[in-house]
Formats: structure tokens, sequence, C-alpha cells
């Protein structure tokens, strides 16, 4: 899971990703377990060992794994060489494992320039500093191609070097940022940028919809250019100004509450900021506010592995979280925001902790983003939630 690591009030230096916790199946399992066991010392050992008219656009189908990761494919070079990427509204550069790495994990697919005819040397050094991890390597050019779209010239950072265990929990090889040039290492001009400049798409925006217990085969889509009006009430497409456009998808947060049938709404921020960001499956904000939220909720929270859990017999009478993005309400449901996994009494709720925070910023990622169709409209430098239609992500 790919996230964007806010640095300042105004969220307008976000440019390293950083990655987030349980991104496996095995850690799910393990930590259920010893919640059920109430095996303090092994849980422990457990969280130490894993660190309004629109084109219909280019559609790429997305996979999904245990809804925590969402990703798809995208070729670079000619004749082309296929990678699995996850696609990232928090970081602008496409990464990609060099064959010339040796650190990378060997399971993964690795970019060969030598057998592309479009490849273009560039060599300036980039580096991407990670919280668990970091990537070096250097800029390099290519024919780039994504849902059936070819885009002439793109550059991209091939890595030579990776560092951090998170890189064999991903199901993926790569990052495809879908930031502003703004936040671009080495000042590279974004995919969705060149898309536009070379006239590849009618409409400057990318809308997803994420699949709820979607599969490898189904998880979702991506669509470049249009919207998929077979799946969102266009009715509802509503977009909210950036704070910094240009820079980054940050939105101004009013508020997050805990909302219940009989109780007054309670706060747990107001006037906040938070990144909306596809490249992380949670729901991110700082320590103090999660564990209130958590407190509010009436469900349990684990500090030393980050996760906040309930017992899913529970679940139904659970309150509901609402935020509230610049006058717009959205509302999750008590099934929205936990997480069951089969043969489980526990099930994990999706917000958790994000460290290193100078001012109280969200982030806000596909757990919530699951619940709506997404629009990230360029050209008007706004963000939509739409009403998903009836019937297309059954609960």
């Amino acid at each position: 899971m790919v996230v964007s690591l806010i640095v300042s009030s105004n969220c307008s230096n976000l440019r390293l990703p950083i990655r987030i916790r349980y991104p496996d199946e095995q850690y799910v399992n393990d930590v259920l377990d010893d919640l059920a066991d109430g095996d303090e010392s092994r849980s422990n050992e457990t969280a130490r060992s894993r660190g309004l008219v629109f084109d219909s656009g280019y559609p790429e189908k997305l996979k999904d794994y245990l809804d925590l990761q969402y990703y798809g494919s995208m070729a670079l070079g000619t004749p082309p060489q296929m990678f699995e990427v996850v696609f990232d509204t928090g970081s602008s550069n496409i990464l990609i494992p060099s064959v010339n790495c040796e650190t990378c994990i060997e399971t993964k697919s690795s970019y060969d320039s030598s057998q592309s005819t479009t490849y273009a040397a560039n060599g300036t050094p980039a580096s991407i500093a990670y919280v668990t991890g970091s990537a070096d390597g250097i800029l390099s050019t290519d024919t780039l191609t994504v849902a059936g779209v070819q885009v002439t010239g793109q550059t991209f950072i091939e890595a030579t070097s990776e560092t951090g265990v998170w890189w064999e929990h991903m199901k993926y090889d790569g990052v495809f940022g879908l930031g502003f040039q703004a936040e671009a290492v080495g000042d590279v001009v974004p995919v969705f940028d060149n898309m536009m400049n070379q006239n590849l798409v009618n409409d400057q925006l990318i809308s997803f919809f994420l699949r709820k217990d979607g599969s490898s085969d189904d998880g979702g889509e991506i669509i470049f250019g249009g919207i998929d009006t077979t799946k969102v009430d266009e009715n509802t497409i509503d977009g909210i100004g950036l704070l910094e456009p240009n820079q980054n998808w940050c939105l101004s947060i009013e508020s997050v509450q805990v909302i219940t049938a009989d109780q007054d709404p309670v706060t747990i921020t107001s006037n906040s900021i938070g990144l909306i960001d596809t490249g992380t499956s949670k729901i991110l904000g700082p320590r103090d506010q999660i564990l209130a939220l958590h407190d509010s909720l009436g469900c349990k929270f684990d500090k030393t592995k980050d996760i906040g859990w309930v017992l899913c017999d529970k679940v139904p009478s659970l309150p509901s979280v609402s935020i509230t993005f610049s006058g717009r309400t959205y509302t999750l449901s008590p099934t929205d925001y936990t997480r069951k996994f089969p043969g489980k009494k526990t099930c994990l709720t999706v917000f958790s902790i994000v460290e290193d925070l100078e001012y109280y910023d969200w982030i806000i990622g596909n757990a919530f983003m699951a619940k709506y169709y997404t629009v990230f409209d360029y050209g008007k430098k706004t963000v939509s939630f739409a009403e998903i239609l009836a019937g297309v992500n059954p609960e």
C-alpha cells in the first residue's frame, strides 16, 4: 500500500511514498489468531517480524487482494514488457524494478532496456526514501501502454536497488503515480499529464471503481479519461475543490464524527486536511484521534500492531462514521469500516495511525473509496465521491 508522507500543514510537500502495515494474508491471519488466543507475547512477536457528460474513456481492470491491495497492468517498451502496478494518487512517478537490480525480489517482473527498441537513455540518478525501505535507481524513458493507451516518451524511475521487507509483501511490481508534476521526483512529467498533452484522452479525469470483496479476476476498474455510467449515478458527481490545485489531491476535512441514533455526534477532528490516496488501503490519522475514534466506536485498538478490532457479532450494533469535506458529508456504516475474514470471530477496522506527522492530517484510502465511485478531475481540480448504482457493489 502506497501512502504519501505529509510533511507540512498545507499538504504542499507530499513527495515520498511510505508503507503501512498488514499488507499480506499471513499477517492478517496471525493477528486475528493472536487476538483470539489473548497471547500478547506472541502478538508482539508477530508485529515485530512483519514489518456530467462524460466520455467512456479507457478502462483497466483492477485486481483485489483482501480489499488491501488494488492493482492492475501496464507495459513498458517495444515489444511490451508487462508489469503489475498500484495506481497511486499519492505519488507522481512511475517506479519499476530494473533487470539490473540485485536487491529486488526475484519473483517480480523487471524492466530490461536492452530488449526495447523505443528505449531512450536518461541516466539521471533518482532516489525515493520509505519508512520501511527505500529505492534507488535512474531515470529512463520509453513507450508506456496502459488500458490500451500508448504514451510515447514516458520517463520513469528504473529501480536498481530496493531495501525493505515490505517489497516482498506487495502483489504488484511497481508504482503508477497519478499525482501532479509539482510532487514528481526529478520534475518528471507524470503519465496522465502526457496523456493529456498527447491528446490521448477526451476528458481530463480519472475514475475509480473498487469492488468490495473482489478477486484477482475482478477487483474493480480504473478509467483514464472517462467514467463508467453503468456503475455510477452521474447526478451525484459533485466535485470538491482541491486545497492546493496542481500540487496534490488534498481536500479540507471539516469533521470526522461518530454518529449514533440516540446521542449527539462525537467529533473526532475538525478543520483538518486529508490526502485522497488510492495507493493505501486504509484510513489513517493522528494517534490521539485514531485512539479516540476507536473508543467512541466501542472498538479496541492494539497499539503494538497498529490495528483496531472488534468481535464480528458486535459489528451490526456499532455506530456510523461520517467524514465531511467542504460541506459535503459522506457516511461509512459499520460494515464499511470493518473487515471480516473467513473462519475468524474477530473483525478488523480500517482505521490506523500514521506517524511522524507534524500536523493533524489524515490520509483517506481505498476503504473509504470502495463505498463511492471516485473521480479525480485534473481539469477542474476536484475530487468527487459519487453514489454507486444499486446492485453494482452489493454488501
